[in-house]
């Protein structure tokens, strides 16, 4: 079972355009999001990990995606390591930002949703 994660959050909300990565297990994407936590600074013991959420959508993309053998596709987005299946793709027709298509994972993506400050003291 293919595992995602990021790093790049908000709280439990996972930015636009966020690197999100694939791993073999749930160990090894917990163990990719406590990688960045000193364990002098902070207690990892205390961490609360889970799915994030997206705000509107993962990627805006200007062109229609395309599906080839596999993977979607829209002029130089890139929606790795997601095959085409896995995506949501919405057209947003007349949207203020002139993005008509949507595109965000349907596969949860695993987030730090919060840690404690280590009790050094």
């Amino acid at each position: 079972m293919t595992v995602y994660a990021t790093l790049d959050t908000r709280g439990n909300n996972i930015v636009e355009y966020a690197a999100i990565k694939a791993f073999a297990s749930v160990d090894k994407a917990h163990a990719y999001l406590l990688s960045g936590y000193d364990s002098f600074e902070w207690d990892v013991s205390t961490a609360e990990i889970g799915p994030g959420c997206f705000s509107d959508c993962w990627k805006k993309a200007s062109g229609v995606p395309i599906k080839d053998h596999g993977k979607l596709y829209a002029g130089h987005l890139s929606f790795e390591p997601f095959t085409a299946d896995d995506l949501n793709v919405q057209p947003r027709d007349g949207h203020l930002d002139g993005k008509p298509f949507w595109v965000t994972p349907m596969p949860e993506v695993l987030t730090v949703w919060s840690i404690r400050k280590a009790n050094n003291g």
